[in-house]
């Protein structure tokens, strides 16, 4: 197995550890729209909003970005395979630092 192989499944198990707390998050997600019609809009809003977006799509994103990277690897076009599949990884970093930071 060739080190970008390697790394290709690395970034691919990695991106895929925030789908294990999905669920949870689109419980919090639809609580989030019981409480629709009182938001004011703002900056903070915004962001939530946007957080719940793409919190609902992941899965999907998660399975075309890994659809694409294997496919890339079958035809060993390691760059596509490796551009592909580090954005997941970086999301779950982010998940993971927003889950930790001190408040």
């Amino acid at each position: 197995m060739t080190t970008s192989k390697v790394l290709v499944w690395i970034f691919l198990v990695l991106g895929a550890l925030p789908i294990l707390v999905w669920p949870f998050m689109m419980l919090a997600n639809v609580m989030a729209l019981g409480n629709w019609s009182k938001m004011t809009w703002s900056l903070k809003t915004l962001g939530m909003v946007l957080l719940m977006v793409f919190t609902t799509a992941y899965p999907v994103l998660y399975w075309v970005a890994c659809k694409v990277s294997l496919k890339a690897v079958r035809a060993e076009k390691w760059e596509v395979a490796i551009t592909w599949s580090v954005p997941l990884t970086i999301v779950t970093l982010v998940f993971a630092w927003l889950m930790f930071i001190k408040r």
